[in-house]
């Protein structure tokens, strides 16, 4: 990894910025990352239960990577790279 290489830059979008308190987070990941690891680091940077959140409703989660929903690639075994872009919301429906 060369340390001219971007981190991975989390964006936090409406109700996970109010669970988070954080607009953003970046992170410098190791080769062979995914959102296993991605999801491990939120939860140590800014709690287990934000994790937990993303774990436990998963159904209810939007993670997209680089404008690509993670769930249309592999889920939370997703490769992640230092410069992708991940963005952190919740489905919303209304009617």
């Amino acid at each position: 990894m060369s340390e001219s290489e971007p981190p991975v830059e989390i964006k936090f979008l409406s109700t996970f910025y109010n669970l988070t308190k954080k607009e953003t987070l970046s992170v410098t990941v190791p080769r062979g990352a995914d959102m296993n690891f991605l999801v491990d680091y939120i939860g140590e940077k800014l709690g287990e239960d934000v994790a937990a959140h993303i774990r436990n409703h998963w159904s209810y989660v939007v993670i997209a990577v680089n404008n690509v929903d993670c769930k249309q690639l592999q889920g939370l075994k997703t490769p992640i790279k230092n410069g992708d872009r991940v963005v952190i919301g919740h489905v919303i429906a209304g009617g």
